[in-house]
């Protein structure tokens, strides 16, 4: 399984994939270590005991290193749950561009909750076509809201692009705020659309304490 993951181009971004195989190098990895420990050691016994103090001590150094990271994960992911009232305002059949919370957007359709189409991230990217597609919709009656908060739009890492393309909507549409950071996107011709929402602020050079995250991410990585 982990073989075949090579071949998928999701592992580039997201390597927790590589845990389905993670059945299967256990029991290698404590072989060869122990096969190692044992020359090294001359008894068997003592390598045993070697090997478990290195899975300590790697597993203390880890968690250490990694939990703040995690926690910081973990609550953005919670917040999917509490997205519902971030969605109450907007027309029950609108298009939402909401970052890393697109999930949330997926999710409380996929139970009723109501017709949210959504301009997604990662696979769902538009990429170039961003512009036109939003366009697209607002031709045919849709209307397109977006979700600014800095908390869906990664300044570093794979998202980055999308959180740059995002900026550039401002030099194509006006906006009017519905609540604290969303914001409905309009044509230019609408004259009742006045607010600005300053996306420039999602760039990473305005941004250096989440960029100072990143280069720990990366390095974790």
């Amino acid at each position: 399984a982990t073989l075949l993951l090579f071949f998928n181009y999701s592992t580039v971004i997201n390597w927790r994939y590589f845990l389905t195989g993670l059945p299967a190098l256990v029991p290698l990895v404590a072989s060869y270590l122990m096969r190692a420990q044992a020359r090294l050691m001359g008894n068997e016994r003592r390598a045993f005991w070697g090997v478990a103090a290195c899975i300590i001590f790697i597993a203390v150094m880890c968690g250490i290193y990694l939990k703040p990271i995690s926690n910081e994960h973990v609550l953005k992911r919670a917040e999917t749950k509490n997205y519902r009232a971030r969605l109450a305002p907007l027309p029950p059949d609108a298009v939402v561009i909401a970052g890393g919370q697109t999930v949330a957007v997926t999710y409380w359709r996929g139970i009723g909750a109501g017709e949210w189409l959504t301009i997604g991230t990662g696979g769902g990217w538009p990429g170039d076509n961003l512009i036109p597609l939003i366009e697209t919709y607002l031709q045919a009656g849709r209307r397109v809201f977006l979700d600014k908060d800095p908390r869906w739009w990664a300044p570093c890492g794979w998202q980055q692009e999308e959180t740059r393309a995002i900026v550039t909507l401002e030099q194509h549409f006006r906006f009017r705020r519905v609540m604290d950071n969303i914001y409905e996107i309009r044509p230019l011709t609408d004259e009742a659309a006045p607010d600005a929402p300053n996306l420039k602020s999602l760039l990473p050079e305005h941004r250096p304490d989440e960029m100072k995250k990143c280069a720990v991410l990366e390095k974790a990585s």
